[in-house]
């Protein structure tokens, strides 16, 4: 469990039981390989252009030239855009609006807002009306709360996981 504060306001990611988890990682896979797809267009796209030459730090009076590979920021965001999205984008069109409904709302549904009066409060009912229409109304915050609580809940998961199955690939 862990507080976040987003547009300076803060919010408490809870906990979800290990059912809700399996069921997530049920409908997230899909978008998991998209977004594994995509990562590995952006490090294709990285490891295919040449070298950056840069001087290497030293007390001699003409330092030494050094290759280093190119960093995200060496590249136009336009190019990294189109090289995630379409991957990313076509894994996110396969989610039914079912499932992106079940995923969104199961997760928030252990959020709480630290509200005007002090006081932390859910952000969904029990019935899964939201309670505040600020929240409702913005995709922005909507998302990155889910995308909180999906790395509070799910990250320990997928790296246990990589460690049990493929020994040496955290290393």
């Amino acid at each position: 469990m862990s507080e976040v504060k987003i547009n300076d306001v803060s919010y408490f990611i809870g906990k979800l039981n290990a059912k809700k988890q399996s069921h997530l990682v049920k409908r997230l896979t899909p978008l998991l390989t998209g977004i594994g797809s995509a990562i590995a267009n952006v490090n294709r796209m990285a490891s295919t252009s040449p070298p950056q030459v840069e001087a290497e730090e030293s007390n001699e009076a003409e330092p030494k030239p050094k290759r280093v590979m190119p960093r995200l920021s060496d590249f136009d965001p336009m190019e990294i855009i189109v090289a995630a999205l379409g991957p990313a984008g076509e894994a996110i069109s396969k989610i039914s609006d079912a499932d992106l409904d079940f995923i969104i709302d199961t997760c928030l549904s252990v959020v709480k807002v630290h509200d005007k009066f002090g006081a932390w409060s859910d952000i969904l009912s029990s019935n899964g009306r939201y309670m505040f229409p600020a929240i409702e109304n913005d995709l922005g915050l909507t998302l990155e709360l889910t995308i909180n609580v999906l790395r509070e809940n799910l990250s320990n998961f997928f790296v246990s996981s990589l460690r049990r199955y493929l020994p040496g690939a955290l290393d």
